[in-house]
């Protein structure tokens, strides 16, 4: 076997042979839609690595393609997200 050990949640696409770090990234990573009844085939596709990349994704030091989380704070090129002391409501 070649490539990063698959345990937990962690998956390798049968379609393009990418390593993601979770089944939510595995599932972000298929966008398009599915044929319709009565087709034969879909949109459903791969996302390319230069397009994982481009919106942000990374390879880990293991090999894993990650997607980063926004909610994280430091997330992306935004910098730390700050929360606002809430005002007070008069009554």
């Amino acid at each position: 076997m070649t490539g990063p050990t698959l345990k937990g949640c962690r998956c390798q696409c049968v379609a393009c042979g990418e390593y993601f770090g979770s089944e939510r990234a595995f599932d972000r990573h298929r966008v398009g839609d599915y044929a319709e009844p009565g087709q034969w085939r879909g949109t459903r596709r791969c996302l390319l690595l230069a397009e994982m990349m481009a919106a942000g994704w990374q390879r880990s030091a293991r090999g894993f393609l990650l997607q980063p989380d926004p909610r994280r704070a430091g997330a992306g090129d935004a910098g730390p997200r700050v929360t606002l002391p809430a005002m007070e409501v008069a009554p």
